[in-house]
């Protein structure tokens, strides 16, 4: 209805795109992933751009340092004119931290594909917090570093699920960190 299917069909040839039902954004992407063939793995929702050299830098910095399964750069809160409301509150990586709130911008995050399918990759039956789910079960095995540059913007306006359905977000947030740490923090 936005009118993203015309806009793919102008690149016809030149990039490859499925669209079909599937059950909330977790299985679309896990089904993206299967189909790709490349080592490093990242994906946008609906309404988060990567700011202008954002995929190179991420590249580059996964190539110049082998030892990092993840990266993740800066994000910004813009709005529906894409003006800048605010920087998202990303963190230094800290595991203890990851287990009371998640810091990591998902649309400036890249990751090395084994260890987005060696982590089971997105959990389907989750609609909101698929990706602070993933960087739980990631974080148990891989290592994850900070680019300390803007990688990605998150669009916030009301029709989107993170400022519309805030209560259901609390909820499934709540409901991943008493799966993995068994409590619910304050």
């Amino acid at each position: 209805r936005d009118g993203t299917l015309e806009i793919l069909r102008r690149y016809r040839g030149r990039l490859r795109y499925v669209s079909q039902p599937d059950h909330g954004p977790g299985d679309a992407v896990n089904r993206g992933f299967s189909m790709g063939r490349g080592s490093i793995f990242a994906w946008l929702n609906a309404d988060d751009t990567y700011l202008p050299g954002a995929v190179s830098a991420a590249i580059e910095y996964l190539l110049a340092h082998p030892q990092a399964d993840v990266v993740y750069g800066e994000g910004l809160w813009i709005d529906a004119a894409g003006r800048t409301i605010a920087p998202y509150p990303t963190k230094n990586f800290d595991s203890d931290l990851l287990q009371r709130e998640c810091f990591i911008c998902q649309p400036a995050c890249f990751l090395r594909s084994e260890a987005f399918r060696d982590s089971g990759m997105l959990n389907p039956a989750l609609q909101y917090a698929f990706d602070y789910d993933l960087w739980i079960r990631i974080s148990k095995r891989f290592r994850f570093e900070r680019l300390p540059v803007p990688l990605a913007t998150s669009r916030m306006h009301s029709g989107n699920k993170t400022l519309g359905e805030r209560r259901r977000i609390y909820e499934e947030n709540f409901q991943v960190l008493k799966h993995h740490y068994g409590y619910i923090p304050f």
